[in-house]
């Protein structure tokens, strides 16, 4: 049950909500809105411009809000991820799951945590750093080695995925 909400402007407001215990980040909401043990603070990322799409070169750079829908008509993305779109959920779902909600929830059944692997994709991970210099910190990951990044400080949030000149798979 989500008992406080928050809606933050910048990235840095986020992170610092990020830091309170029992704070999880709101992007889609299709698993967050589901009845749990226990009641939940929650930060949405809506107002943070992490919902963009667009090629840059050899790369194409996915906002971790954009929804699964959005990113199946892309003209960009290969068949493949294009195919494992539609198997991972339902068009309703489609329509509201974010990119990063979908990766941060997979299990080991999900199309597009595969064909994302399969093609190396790169997360950013943004998260607080209590330094002087900064209070942020932003790290490039595999999709495989992005679980070694919470240190426990805050809930990390991925803010964008980088495809790598997509192949036609």
């Amino acid at each position: 049950m989500i008992k406080e909400y928050y809606r933050p402007q910048t990235l840095d407001e986020a992170l610092s909500l990020l830091v309170q215990p029992d704070t999880l980040p709101l992007g889609g909401g299709t698993l967050l809105s589901k009845p749990g043990p226990a009641p939940i603070k929650v930060v949405d990322l809506q107002s943070l411009g992490l919902n963009s799409l667009s090629k840059k070169g050899n790369y194409l750079e996915v906002g971790a809000t954009v929804t699964l829908q959005q990113l199946l008509e892309s003209e960009y993305i290969p068949e493949a991820l294009k195919t494992a779109l539609k198997l991972e959920a339902p068009l309703n779902l489609r329509n509201a799951a974010t990119i990063a909600g979908t990766l941060v929830s997979a299990d080991g059944r999900s199309t597009f945590t595969t064909v994302l692997l399969a093609i190396d994709a790169k997360l950013t991970i943004v998260k607080p750093c209590f330094s002087a210099n900064s209070s942020t910190l932003a790290r490039n990951a595999s999709l495989t080695g992005a679980s070694n990044i919470n240190d426990g400080i805050g809930n990390p949030i991925c803010s964008r995925i980088k495809l790598i000149n997509p192949p036609a798979i």
